[in-house]
C-alpha cells in the first residue's frame, strides 16, 4: 500500500534490508520503505528488538527457536552472525525470563 500507516511494534516480527530497502515483516503483512536499518533500531524498545546479524532485526515475541547459528520466526531461518551471538543469546534468555 501507498501512503503513511501505523504500525504497533507489536505487529512487527522482524525488519531486514533488501536491495536498500527495509522490509518489515508484521502480523499484517510485509511493508517495504526506504531507510536504514541504524534508525530502526534507535526507535524499538532494545528490551524485546534485538540486531542478529547486519541485515536483520527481530522481536523476540516472535521468536520460537534460537540455536548458534540462526533464529526461527514462523518458518523463516534468520541467520545469527558471530558477532552478535553472544549479546543475543543474552537477551534471548532475559526475555524469556521477564515473559514468565
Amino acid at each position: 500500500p501507498e501512503g503513511t500507516m501505523s504500525l504497533s511494534s507489536n505487529d512487527i516480527a522482524y525488519v531486514e534490508v533488501f536491495d536498500h530497502n527495509l522490509v518489515y515483516h508484521t502480523s499484517k503483512g510485509d511493508y517495504t520503505v526506504r531507510g536504514k536499518l541504524s534508525d530502526v533500531a534507535e526507535k524499538l524498545d532494545p528490551e524485546r528488538f534485538v540486531l542478529c546479524n547486519r541485515s536483520f532485526i527481530v522481536n523476540l515475541r516472535y521468536v520460537s527457536n534460537v540455536t548458534a547459528d540462526y533464529l526461527l520466526v514462523g518458518e523463516t531461518r534468520i541467520p545469527v552472525s558471530k558477532s552478535h551471538r553472544k549479546e543475543l543469546m543474552q537477551r534471548f534468555s532475559s526475555f524469556l525470563g521477564d515473559s514468565l
